[in-house]
């Protein structure tokens, strides 16, 4: 009898899974920014084919000149998709698949989470943590990140978040596990979404110095921050390259014109409506619910503290959205490059499932059987039409559309038609122009020109790798159509040589007179290095304290 239960049980949180992604049976939607993730996509799964472990350098973006992108967007999302697209022989149904993949993580992480909250696991807590996941998988901004506008790093980012806060409650109970599970979650968010991870991780701090006060709970509040602590070290070589290379490239861009904050402040009627980005009604009634009912049906100590931490943490994340929090906008180190504030509706998702979770574990206190299991369907279905109105606006790819980037895709054609990964080229580094991609392209690739000019052979031009001989009548420079950025390496006749920006910020190469043999190689930047030896170690360390810690249970 509980066996079938649990059955039909799980059938209800996948079938919660299956109304947020039933619109993908019809391919990878047609949202905002379809075809920028799509050219992501291909180019990281390029990059790993090129032996880029992990990717650094997109060699086919920009003409063949190249970008640094990987060393600052977020390579969860395109990971996956990348390993998917290589499955299926389709970056689209590959990314497709990978929505899927991730809204049922986030079923599973939430439900997770709110059971390492109870002590006891009863038909109510069970109960409970479903209630959490269908509010979670239903709401309508993750719907919108998913199916218009397709955000699928922040998408992935609020998937895996909940790992991250089942950890920090499962530190209540076992410490050390919940720590893991904490650094875990930490680490991928980060590799998700860095944005979406500065918002979790501060949430995070401040949770945790609520259910565990240092100065009365120091030990779990500790095993908190080492917890944090090694999930940004098994992440280190993302956001260390990100953090410190990012006065190299034109971060700037993402902040001025129309994704200036400024501009970006949502009206207070779009907040609970069906906009791209909204939270839908039901959220909006859970929240009142919440406010009315938070100082009456009492619960256990550290439920009652948690839910006015998240009612707090509710209407901040509220008032960041008002054009009056401008001025923190502006202190804020970091916090203009989200450009759009209702971004903060994503933790917000987050924030909202926990709150209706213990809304229903006060209401639903006394309830058994099979009044319990229609107070849960109830719930279910109120919070699937508050979905509809998203999931009806999703579009999918056209026909045309979908057969023609079987070939548009591959390396040759994202090179020759410049095709886009970005709404802006803020990874572009300092100096360069889009425009020179267009305009100057090389006429044997990588070599733009030479001057004065020179006889020239291409030797082998593969991803990330060139030989070149020459023969100069007197010194001279050779124009590459490589962006100059420090993952170049050049050697002159078997002589490492400096790389030179040229007046395109392109690379230049001196060369002397006579027969040379010049090999341009591509390199991770040394902080990159640095980085991945420290992400390896956080792994290494997490494995070591996994295996150490079953030891001990």
């Amino acid at each position: 009898m509980q066996a079938a239960q649990s059955r039909i049980f799980a059938t209800l949180v996948a079938a919660a899974v299956a109304v947020s992604c039933f619109p993908l049976i019809h391919g990878f939607p047609f949202g905002h920014d379809w075809i920028f993730e799509l050219v992501r996509i291909a180019e990281y799964g390029h990059a790993l084919e090129a032996g880029q472990l992990p990717p650094f350098w997109a060699n086919n973006l920009y003409g063949g000149y190249g970008s640094p992108i990987f060393l600052f967007y977020a390579p969860l999302f395109m990971l996956v998709a990348s390993a998917f697209a290589a499955m299926f022989d389709s970056v689209a149904w590959g990314a497709t698949a990978t929505l899927v993949l991730f809204t049922a993580l986030a079923a599973v992480f939430v439900i997770r989470m709110m059971l390492s909250l109870f002590a006891t696991r009863d038909a109510l807590s069970h109960a409970t943590a479903r209630i959490a996941a269908y509010l979670y998988v239903l709401n309508p901004y993750l719907i919108g990140d998913k199916l218009l506008r397709n955000a699928n790093a922040e998408f992935a980012a609020l998937c895996v978040a909940p790992l991250a806060f089942w950890g920090l409650f499962a530190v209540r109970s076992t410490p050390r596990r919940g720590a893991l599970l904490l650094a875990a979650g930490v680490a991928l968010t980060t590799l998700a979404h860095n944005l979406t991870a500065l918002v979790v991780a501060t949430l995070l701090l401040l949770a945790a110095g609520i259910l565990y006060p240092p100065h009365a709970d120091r030990a779990r509040f500790l095993h908190v921050c080492g917890g944090v602590m090694l999930g940004l070290l098994m992440s280190a070589f993302f956001w260390l390259p990100a953090l410190l290379l990012r006065s190299q490239v034109q971060l700037e861009q993402m902040t001025l014109g129309k994704f200036d904050f400024h501009q970006n402040f949502p009206p207070l009627s779009s907040w609970f409506g069906f906009e791209f980005y909204s939270l839908g009604w039901w959220s909006l009634a859970i929240l009142a619910m919440s406010l009315v009912f938070a100082w009456r049906k009492p619960l256990e100590r550290h439920l009652r503290v948690l839910n006015y931490a998240a009612l707090g943490a509710a209407l901040t994340l509220l008032a960041l959205q008002m054009q009056s929090s401008a001025w923190v906008w502006e202190q804020v180190p970091l916090l203009p490059l989200f450009q759009f504030p209702w971004r903060m509706m994503g933790p917000l998702a987050l924030v909202i499932a926990l709150l209706g979770a213990l809304l229903f574990f006060k209401l639903a206190r006394g309830l058994r059987g099979t009044t319990l299991i229609a107070a849960e369907l109830v719930t279910l279905a109120v919070g699937v039409a508050n979905a509809m109105p998203q999931l009806d606006q999703y579009q999918p790819l056209s026909a045309a559309t979908t057969a023609s980037l079987f070939a548009g895709l591959t390396a040759a054609a994202i090179r020759n038609t410049s095709a886009p990964a970005t709404v802006l080229d803020e990874y572009l580094p300092k100096g360069a122009s889009a425009a020179t991609t267009t305009q100057f392209r090389a006429t044997q690739d990588p070599i733009l020109s030479s001057h004065p000019p020179v006889q020239l052979h291409i030797a082998s031009n593969i991803a990330g790798h060139s030989t070149i001989e020459i023969i100069a009548s007197e010194p001279a420079t050779l124009h590459v159509a490589r962006w100059a950025f420090p993952v170049w390496e050049v050697a002159v006749n078997g002589a490492p040589t400096p790389l030179q920006p040229g007046r395109l910020q392109n690379v230049d190469i001196s060369v002397p007179a006579g027969r040379s043999e010049i090999i341009l190689e591509l390199h991770p930047p040394t902080i990159r290095v640095y980085g991945i030896a420290a992400s390896l170690l956080g792994i290494l360390l997490w494995i070591a304290l996994m295996f150490f810690n079953r030891g001990r249970t």
